[in-house]
């Protein structure tokens, strides 16, 4: 489930239809989950942040970075997210609990014990 578009309406005016990264206006505007949903991120309206999506374009009509794009790379790759109060990139311990779909010592667990397995399974081959 992503969030709804109410939560996605009243963010893009938030942020007057910039993106919140980028401080830039943009045609594609898409609702970051700064802690993903694979990760027990929630659709809590404060784990959102609107980021530049795909094909994005200024509105003078140049290109902009796919950043939204780039920052789930990052933190399905990486374990960082995006702060949604600092927009500085942190660890899971670091972000806010209202981000988490469930509670957040749990949630933290599972995605360290998940690296765990990633990194056995990596050196096996």
């Amino acid at each position: 489930m992503a969030f709804s578009k109410e939560v996605l309406r009243v963010k893009k005016e938030e942020c007057s239809h910039r993106c919140n990264l980028l401080d830039v206006e943009v045609d594609v505007l898409e609702g970051h989950h700064c802690m993903p949903q694979c990760r027990g991120g929630s659709n809590n309206p404060h784990n959102c942040m609107m980021l530049a999506g795909y094909n994005a374009c200024s509105v003078y009509g140049q290109p902009v970075e796919d950043v939204h794009e780039k920052y789930d790379r990052l933190a399905i790759d990486s374990g960082l997210f995006l702060h949604p109060d600092t927009k500085e990139l942190v660890t899971a311990d670091q972000m806010p609990s209202d981000c988490f779909k469930g509670p957040k010592e749990i949630i933290i667990r599972k995605i360290e014990r998940s690296k765990e397995k990633k990194k056995k399974k990596h050196h096996k081959k």
